[in-house]
This record gives C-alpha cells, structure tokens and sequence, in this order.
C-alpha cells in the first residue's frame, strides 16, 4: 500500500497549558464587562410546575394522589402529564361542575427533553374549557407495585392562555457559602418595558406566594415568600414577593417559586424553576492594590486579597483604570480583565492584571490611579465572589516617573495587544499529515458528535470532538476541547458548534489563545441552535432529570442567568466574531405547531424545541452579517416534529464554505 507523506513545517504553539489573554478595552465598554443585574435573567412563565408525591394507603398496596388545578383561561389550557411511572398509574381530570372529562381525545403522547433524554408523558390538549378549578387524581393500577425508587413520581405542567404570568429572578447574583440566596416574584399582565426592567405588578391579587428549593444534597423544603421589603423584593405591599435561605452547602440548588391568586375572577397558578450555583467562599478583596512595571511596554496591577492558600480555583478578576488629566480632573483609562489564580507578589496574596501603557497614553492619564468596580467572578458558574467599589493604587517611585513621562496621543488606534495581551511564542515543528483546519463541536449531554453521524455531513479536512455523555461548563468544555486540539497538532482552525458547543468556541476564543487566532480570513465560529442567552427550561429539566436519574445532571451554563452572567465577560469584539444561525418550528400559534408539545409549555415562543429565538442571539452580534436568520419547520435534534437542525445540508454546505482556515 502506497502511503502519501506529506511533510509540512507548521506554526504550532504549545498549549498544552491554556494562554490566557489579558482583556482589556476602552471606557465605553464599562457597562457591558460589569456583572448584571439579576434582573436581566427573569423569566417569565404561564405555567405551573406541580410535583407528583404518591402516598400509600396504610390499609392497601396501592398508591394516590390528587392536586387542583385553576384554568383562568376560556380559550385554551394544556397538561402536562410526566412521569416514568406513567403506565401504572390511572389518572382522573374532573372539571369545575364536577363531572369526570374524558381524557383520551384531548391526548397527545410526548416526551420531556433532557439532554438526548428524556422524560416520558402525555399531554392533554383542552381547547374552548370551563373557567375554574379543575380536579386531577392519579392512583396506582391494580396488581402494579409502586416501589419506593424515585424521590419524585412524576411532575405536572398546567399551561393557561391568560394575560397574567409570573415575572421572577434570582435576588443576588453573589452566589457563595453563608449567602442569603432566593428568589423574588410579581404577578403581572404586561411585558418588561426593555431588559433591564421589571414590568409593572398587579397588586392585591396573589393570594398565596412560596418558594420550594432542592439542596445539592438533595434535600427538598418549602417556604413562603413576603411582600414585606425586606426579601429583596421592594417596598412591602407592591406586590412583589421574595424570600431567601442560607446557603449552607455548594453546588446547584433547584429552586422554584410559585404564585397562587384571583385576576379577573379568575384563579390561577404560575410557577417559575431556577438554578442556583452556590461557590464556596475562599478569596476576598482587600481593598487596596499596587503597581509594578512588567516590561518596556506594560505594567502589572495586582489587587490584594485575603485567601486562605494560593491554590484557590480560577477566577475572574475585572477593574476599571482612572487617572487624571493635565488639569488634574479624573479621566477613565480602560477596562481591565483576565481568568487569573492568586499568586504571592512582592509579599502579599495578590490576583494581577496586565495593563498595557499604550491606554494610559491614548487617554493622556496621569498618576495617582485609581480601581473602580472591581470584583472576582468564579470562572465555571459565573457568580460574583467578592468586589470593591473604589480603591487607590499604590505604586513606587519609578513606575509613577514613567507613566508621568508618556505623551497623550488620544487619536491612537486601539490594537490588538492592547485588547488581548502578548500573543505566546510560537515553535516549529514537523508534522506527518496535514491537521484538521475545523473542529465540529457537539453540546450539553450528547452520546455523539451530530454532524458527524448526519447524512449531510459534507464537512472536509474536519475533526469531531466529542466528550460522551458530557456535563461541563463552558470553562472545563474548552479545556477538553483545546486539548483534543493540540493532539491533533491543529495551529490553525475554526469551530463550528451546536448548541452549547457554539458558547464553548466563544469562551475559547475570549479568554485563551489558539488555533482559532491564527486565520485571517473566513468565520473563526459558526454555530446552530445555540443558547447563548441561556434556556428557560433549565430549571424544570433539572427537575425532573435529578428526580428520575435522566439526562447528565444539572448545567448552569445553559440556564438565563448562568449565560447572562457568562456573557458579561465575553467582549464584544469577541462576540462580533461569531455567526450564528436559528430554527424553529413553523411559526403561528401553540398548537398550530411546535417542535416538543411538552416542553412548549415553558419556553419563550417561538424556539427550536430547547432553544428560545429570543435568548438564541448575541447582544454585540444581533443583526447581519453575524445573525444568519431563522429557517422554520427545523428542530434542535432528532426525535422532535421536524428533523434535527444539523441534518440541514444547506446550512452545513455554508458553514463548512465559510469556514476560517
């Protein structure tokens, strides 16, 4: 057999060890790079999530459980009914005159999507019902044993086409050991106004307010939630609820929050699911900060902090320079930021940042500096760990002459060193084969890579990464990923993503050099059915996947908050670099169509069966040429109405044309 060589001398930069690039951009980025408010990952919902708990009868071996259900909607209700214990159980639906409804013509079978999971169901469809509180009963089937297995039996979604909805979010974003942590609600009949911006609530309405959290342990309670204003949740009696714990554990808690009351007459019952990643708390901020210079070229900020050792995980550090004018008034400088460990500096525990003196120069800054809104953010789930509102900077002799002696250059075009750092030292090798120039990255909980296994697979010169089964945030992901990258020897790529695997291309291309900086020309990321903004479904398939050991377990990168709160460090420039493309199903109203009927209950409208088109695009990236647009009547992956999104030949055809190289 005759075996082509081709002996090629490459480029190929060791990344064995991830390079970290030290961000850094101009004053009018500052409001974009800060942590949100946690107002920005509300979500709103017109269904209620209820928990199926089956008692047995102390006299029998059979088993019951029964629940009201409010339908505040004269046009359209639907229930959803999942639970692996599904086929021996018997379900009774009476309506509000008490008669007993005939559930078979109103059945759909569907399923609960987890990942390439999923949850079994049925779910009931009721055009044109009677306004009231309906009646659901479940009791176990003659002769069929329910065995003790599942802390949870199954899970009802009542969906009601009504104008009043929950509007809820998390009240904190700093997510640590020992914080206060919970939730705040409002009924309301309106849309928020613009993000950013709760919509107004319906006072004197909500009868009945509480919150049920699931430990990392597992451990499952209820509390009621006030209208008090001292749960985060405003003024007492303005119709908004709060509630919160101590966070004694880390890890994921589940939490929910349910609203129960009267509008317009009419009972109705919203429920909202949410995760909370709990960090531990091992560093603080000081407060205080010195200067060093580094190189001819750039100086070194280190900010003091307490820590019990030096091996704390990867964090997050940002800050925002000032300075002063030739007049002495203050002038913002830039912003600073990079995935950093603490270090010991010049005897101190310090996190450090690399300043670049080409800032100083375009912003004509002179000393003393001072940091504003500084914080460290956990580096796998995002939440915010300690910060500073304002702090000096302390800096020798020689390093205040220097800067005092820079000119002010304020038409300085803004280069690439100044926003990502010093590229790493390249090495020469040789290589046999020429390395793949694509990687084709899958998402959350998948046991194959999509595009390769697709029939339109038409790719070329491409490598498919796959992490079987797989559960990672967005940090540990690239790693895997860059790693497979550097055994394949590939100096020079780009990324084609699905679903979280376009989020994983991103993280990689902000806060680490690779392959993906070396092309010049082309698409350094493509991605399909990707949820950049998070999932509102995030919490339910939590749920339900902890309850029956489905899917692969929780991932707070895909939920609202955890990619809002991902995406506040993601640069814009970086964000420019992505182009993304969406489906959903063919859009008109809910039963006109959908790609899972189950799970349409609670995403936003339209969606691709996981992914919502309204949290499917990039702030900094929402219009042509990045957003590729919308193509209908194509789903998130097989299994659903419509065929999986990654089958569209056309669209693998444009991203493997486009591809950078």
């Amino acid at each position: 057999m005759m075996r082509t060589l081709l002996l090629l001398s490459v480029i190929s930069l060791a990344f064995a060890v991830l390079h970290r690039k030290q961000l850094a951009g101009p004053p009018s980025e500052f409001e974009s790079m800060r942590i949100p408010d946690p107002i920005v990952g509300a979500l709103t919902e017109k269904s209620a999530f209820i928990n199926i708990h089956l008692e047995k009868n102390p006299n029998t071996d059979a088993f019951s459980w029964s629940t009201d259900l409010p339908v505040d909607s004269s046009t359209l209700f639907t229930l959803g009914v999942f639970s692996p214990l599904q086929d021996s159980l018997d379900f009774t639906l009476t309506n509000p005159s008490g008669e007993v409804v005939e559930l078979d013509s109103h059945a759909h079978e569907s399923t609960f999507p987890i990942g390439e999971s999923s949850v079994p169901g049925t779910v009931f469809v009721f055009e044109n019902p009677t306004v009231g509180v309906w009646h659901l009963a479940a009791k176990s089937k003659a002769g069929r044993v329910i065995a003790p297995t599942y802390s949870l039996h199954g899970a009802i979604i009542l969906f009601n086409e009504s104008p009043v909805k929950a509007w809820a979010h998390l009240s904190t974003y700093h997510l640590t050991k020992g914080d206060q942590v919970g939730l705040v609600i409002r009924a309301t009949d309106e849309e928020s106004p613009v993000e950013g911006q709760a919509p107004r609530a319906i006072r004197e309405i909500v009868s009945k307010a509480y919150m049920e959290v699931t430990t990392p342990e597992g451990d499952t309670f209820t509390i009621q939630m006030h209208d008090d204003g001292l749960q985060s949740d405003g003024d007492a009696d303005d119709g908004v609820y709060g509630a919160s714990i101590a966070a004694s554990e880390t890890g994921t808690y589940v939490a929910s929050a349910t609203i129960e009351g009267t509008y317009d007459g009419k009972e109705f019952m919203r429920t909202t699911e949410h995760l909370l990643p709990v960090a531990q708390h091992e560093v603080d901020l000081k407060g205080s900060a010195f200067m060093t210079q580094k190189d001819h070229t750039h100086f070194m900020v280190h900010l003091d902090i307490n820590t019990p050792s030096v091996s704390s995980p990867l964090m997050r550090a940002y800050t925002e320079v000032y300075g002063k004018d030739s007049e002495g008034k203050e002038v913002a400088i830039c912003w600073l930021s990079a995935l950093v460990n603490p270090t010991e500096s010049y005897g101190s525990k310090t996190v450090s940042l690399s300043l670049d003196r080409s800032w100083i120069i375009k912003a004509g800054a002179k000393a003393p500096f001072v940091l504003k809104n500084t914080f460290l953010q956990d580096a796998y789930v995002h939440v915010l760990l300690s910060s500073v509102e304002s702090m000096p900077v302390v800096m020798p002799g020689y390093v205040h002459d220097r800067i005092h002696r820079l000119p002010h250059l304020p038409n300085m075009e803004i280069s690439e060193e100044m926003t990502v750092g010093v590229r790493p030292v390249m090495n020469v090798s040789q290589v046999e084969v020429a390395a793949p120039t694509l990687m084709l990255v899958h998402g959350y909980c998948s046991s194959t890579n999509p595009f390769k296994d697709s029939a339109s697979n038409i790719y070329t010169n491409a490598a498919y990464f796959l992490n079987k089964d797989g559960n990672l945030n967005n940090q540990r992901f690239s790693e895997l990923v860059d790693t497979y990258a550097d055994s394949l020897n590939m100096n020079s790529y780009s990324i084609v993503g699905h679903s979280q695997g376009g989020m994983v291309g991103l993280h990689m291309l902000n806060y680490f050099f690779s392959g993906m900086d070396q092309p010049t020309t082309g698409r350094r990321i493509q991605s399909i059915g990707t949820p950049y903004q998070g999932c509102t479904a995030a919490g339910s398939a939590a749920n339900l996947g902890k309850a029956f050991g489905v899917g692969c377990g929780t991932n707070t990168d895909l939920s609202v908050d955890g990619a809002k709160l991902w995406l506040s460090g993601i640069t814009a420039a970086n964000q420019l670099q992505v182009y993304y493309a969406t489906t959903t199903y063919q859009q008109g109203n809910f039963f006109g169509d959908y790609c899972n009927m189950a799970i349409n209950a609670i995403l936003q409208w339209p969606n691709d069966g996981t992914t919502e088109f309204k949290y499917a695009s990039l702030p900094k990236a929402a219009t042509q040429p990045n957003n590729l647009g919308n193509t209908q009547k194509w789903c998130h992956t097989t299994g659903m109405k419509y065929a999986a999104q990654y089958t569209n030949a056309a669209l693998n055809t444009q991203f493997n044309t486009n591809a950078a190289r």
